[in-house]
């Protein structure tokens, strides 16, 4: 007489969750963690010095900033692409807003930087 097998719970829990456990295993192993990059980040954007012209009724000022984590840094109006950390004199005729830009492929980073003429 042939020996029935019996399937009780325990054995089907084994048969079904062996081969899903080691699903995971290999899933887990094999595929490669996510590379996020942290959003950007702007510590510095400010003037560092300034000077005036009194015969052509301008001034100078040097911008200085520094960022973290920019692919792309650009500082408008006016300048255009910039390297992530550095410096710029600009000649000024009045008042001016800069806006510095710092981007990455996971967020955009902005900073504004009102300069007045005269200071006050």
């Amino acid at each position: 007489m042939a020996q029935k097998s019996k399937w009780t719970m325990n054995r089907i829990s084994l048969m079904v969750g062996i081969p899903l456990l080691l699903a995971f295993v290999y899933v887990a192993l094999s595929s490669k963690p996510a590379t996020t990059k942290p959003a950007p980040v702007i510590p510095e954007f400010r003037v560092i010095g300034q000077t005036e012209d009194k015969k052509a009724g301008t001034w100078e000022v040097e911008l200085s900033w520094s960022t973290q984590h920019a692919d792309e840094v650009t500082i408008e109006p006016d300048i255009g692409k910039v390297e992530p950390d550095g410096t710029k004199k600009v000649t000024l005729a009045g008042s001016k807003t800069f806006v510095l830009k710092a981007v990455n492929p996971e967020a955009k980073t902005e900073r504004i930087l009102e300069i007045e003429f005269p200071a006050k």
